[in-house]
């Protein structure tokens, strides 16, 4: 008899879940995009490069507070799901006391030696900080409904944060309270606080039945801290590798360049409504499936990752070419669309799409990437190999690239290392799934 575990394993279960996380990206993408629309309104390319810096500090101390448990939550496989979650909150609780303490030690040794573009975070090092909490709690449990296969329960929450940081963005606008551009940064960084202390409030008080005192205990706490370390590695490189552009250009270039690439940047990470939600239902599908100790199984994931990238390469064609028609449109009527966002983001359109074709061919490699949450101890050396190979292949290339190409100079690298990732990829998935299982 098939266990009832397998029987969530349906390939209709995997179609629901695509078709739920899709619902919940496109309602949170459509609100995402607006927030970013009318930041391009209210904010010229300088101020929004230093809003983009404001939001990367974010992410990069939301690392140190997950310690990579977002992404580790993956490879846990208790059979018991409220010790996952109970004991994923309590280490998150200890990591976040470690991280505050230490960034209150070091931060004056920080501000010392940092470049001028940055000197800003000073007077809003606490928003940060608070921010990335909050964040991570939100994170973490959006997550563990992503292991699980909880689609609806993911989809519930993403709306919910999605409106609480529209909101107070969207009544600036509306009542247009200040013209003073540092004023309108720091009621965004608030406000961006304010709805994240919120979020994880409802985060937590909706998943409280999941969330029991008497299932955490040391030992298990210390069994995620293996499975998860190599994560927080992979997670602090990632964040190297996805910020070069930002990084590179605040030190190599100008502050209103960094905006512009930013700005374009931040509203194509939110047109990728389904990439986010394709791989929200693919990755634990796959993992599961070949995680299952079932050769059959293994043999139908292998199968969907093959029609999975077919469908893939058709759909990114045809967007592609929807988007090359629809900046076609806004490069010609540049006047009307900058009564929308500032008209140097507009001047800059053709940036956009050549940022688009990179972003469609970069996902590639997200189908091939499982291989990473098998439970195969040599793994952790394969991922850290792969990410610091990455990593060094950006920072060189930025720096030759860069002076001679400017903005174009970072999408020129960004290339050169999707290649690389996808062939990496695409060896071991070879190597560690298809050939063991064929």
């Amino acid at each position: 008899m098939i266990s009832s575990f397998l029987k969530t394993l349906q390939f209709k279960t995997f179609l629901r879940n695509t078709g739920n996380y899709f619902s919940s990206a496109l309602l949170s993408k459509i609100l995402n995009l607006a927030t970013f629309v009318i930041l391009g309104n209210l904010l010229e390319p300088k101020y929004f490069a230093e809003y983009a810096i404001f939001i990367a500090s974010v992410s990069f101390v939301s690392i140190f507070t997950t310690f990579g448990l977002r992404s580790g939550i993956m490879r846990v496989h208790w059979e018991d799901k409220q010790e996952i979650l109970s004991n994923s909150l309590a280490f998150l609780i200890f990591s976040c006391i470690l991280t505050y303490i230490l960034i209150f030690l070091i931060q004056d040794l920080i501000f010392g030696v940092i470049h001028e573009s940055y000197i800003f975070l000073k007077s809003v090092i606490n928003l940060v900080v608070i921010k990335a909490i909050s964040t991570s709690i939100v994170g973490i449990i959006s997550t563990y409904y992503v292991n699980l296969e909880k689609s609806k329960d993911f989809l519930k929450l993403n709306f919910f944060v999605s409106i609480l940081n529209f909101l107070p963005i969207l009544s600036l606008f509306l009542l247009e309270v200040e013209n003073d551009p540092n004023t309108i940064l720091v009621y965004i960084f608030s406000v961006q606080v304010f709805s994240g202390i919120l979020a994880a409030s409802y985060a937590i008080n909706y998943t409280r039945s999941d969330i029991s005192l008497n299932k955490v205990n040391l030992k298990k706490i210390y069994e995620l801290f293996k499975l998860i370390w190599v994560f927080f590695a992979k997670q602090n490189i990632g964040f190297f590798q996805s910020n070069v552009g930002l990084i590179a250009l605040s030190f190599l270039s100008s502050m209103e360049v960094l905006g512009i690439y930013s700005f374009y940047n931040q509203l194509l990470t939110q047109m990728g409504i389904l990439n986010a939600a394709f791989f929200k239902a693919y990755t634990p599908k796959i993992k599961n499936l070949i995680n299952s100790n079932n050769r059959n199984n293994a043999k139908r994931a292998i199968a969907l990752v093959f029609r999975s990238l077919k469908l893939y390469l058709i759909i990114s064609l045809l967007m592609a070419g929807g988007g090359y028609l629809l900046m076609s449109i806004v490069s010609s009527n540049k006047d009307f669309f900058a009564i929308f966002v500032n008209r140097q983001y507009i001047l800059n359109i053709d940036l956009l799409y050549f940022m688009l074709l990179l972003f469609f061919f970069g996902a590639f490699r997200q189908f091939l990437d499982v291989w990473q949450y098998l439970n195969i101890n040599k793994i952790p050396k394969y991922i850290i190999s792969i990410q610091f190979a990455s990593l060094a292949l950006l920072y060189i290339g930025a720096i030759y690239l860069v002076p001679i190409y400017n903005i174009y100079g970072i999408l020129i690298n960004q290339l050169i290392v999707s290649l690389f990732i996808l062939g990496a990829n695409s060896f071991f998935f070879h190597r560690l799934i298809y050939k063991l299982h064929n």
